[in-house]
C-alpha cells in the first residue's frame, strides 16, 4: 500500500473511466435496480420483512448463482463471435438463455415441490407463511436467464451506452413498482414489483436485439 502512486493510481482511473464509464454506470444503475426490493422493504416493513426476503432466497440462490459461473462462459465466445457476425452473437445469448431456463425451470419445481419437508431444515420454524415467497423467487429466476441472455448481447456488441440507458430506465421504473406493491402486498409484492422492473427491461432489450436482426 505504501508504494501505491497516486499519480499512478490517477492514470488508471482515468484510463478505465475512458473505455468503461458506460458499464461503471451501469453496475451503479443494476445494484440499485437488483436491491430495489431491500432497499424500500427496509424502509418501509423493517428489517423484519428484509429477514422474510431473504430467508425466501435462499431456497432458489443456488441456481440463481449459474447465471454469473456461465456467463463468464458464455461471453468471451460471444466477444470473439463478434467478429464474425451479428447473428452469431446472437445465437449464442439465445442458447445461454435457453438453457438456463430449462435448468431454472426444473430446479424450482423440484423446490416447490418439497418445500414442506426441506424449509424446516433450511431456515428452521422462526419462519412462516413465505411460501409465496419462495413462489414468486422462483418466478424471478426463472425470468433472469432472459434478462441475462439479452444484456450479453449488448455487451458482446459494445452497446455500453444503450445499455446503461436501459438499465436506468428500468432501475428507476422498478423503485416505483416496487415501492407501489410493497405498500399493497408487503414483502411478496417487493419481488413482484422486481420482477415486473426485469420484465420492463427484457422488453427494452429484446427490442433492440430485434432492431440489430432487422439491420442485418
Amino acid at each position: 500500500v505504501r508504494a501505491t502512486q497516486m499519480h499512478k493510481l490517477l492514470e488508471d482511473l482515468c484510463e478505465a473511466w475512458v473505455g468503461g464509464k458506460w458499464a461503471s454506470i451501469t453496475n451503479i444503475v443494476f445494484f440499485l435496480r437488483a436491491q430495489a426490493h431491500t432497499i424500500i422493504v427496509a424502509l418501509y416493513i423493517g428489517p423484519i420483512g428484509v429477514a422474510k426476503l431473504n430467508a425466501a432466497r435462499i431456497f432458489i440462490t443456488p441456481v440463481a448463482m449459474l447465471a454469473p459461473a456461465l456467463g463468464n462462459v458464455f461471453l468471451p465466445r460471444m466477444s470473439q463471435a463478434r467478429v464474425e457476425n451479428t447473428a452469431r452473437v446472437i445465437e449464442i445469448g439465445k442458447k445461454f438463455s435457453s438453457v438456463l431456463t430449462i435448468i431454472n425451470i426444473v430446479y424450482s419445481i423440484i423446490i416447490l415441490l418439497v418445500f414442506e419437508w426441506i424449509a424446516p431444515l433450511i431456515i428452521g420454524d422462526q419462519y412462516d407463511s413465505i411460501f409465496w415467497i419462495v413462489v414468486s423467487w422462483a418466478v424471478y429466476v426463472c425470468i433472469l436467464p432472459l434478462r441475462n441472455g439479452q444484456e450479453m448481447i449488448i455487451q458482446a456488441l459494445k452497446l455500453f451506452k444503450q445499455h446503461m440507458m436501459f438499465s436506468a430506465l428500468s432501475g428507476v421504473s422498478t423503485l416505483m413498482i416496487v415501492w407501489l406493491f410493497t405498500y399493497y402486498y408487503q414483502e411478496l409484492g417487493a419481488v413482484i414489483g422486481l420482477i415486473i422492473g426485469d420484465l420492463l427491461l427484457i422488453s427494452l432489450l429484446y427490442m433492440k436485439v430485434i432492431s440489430l436482426i432487422n439491420k442485418r
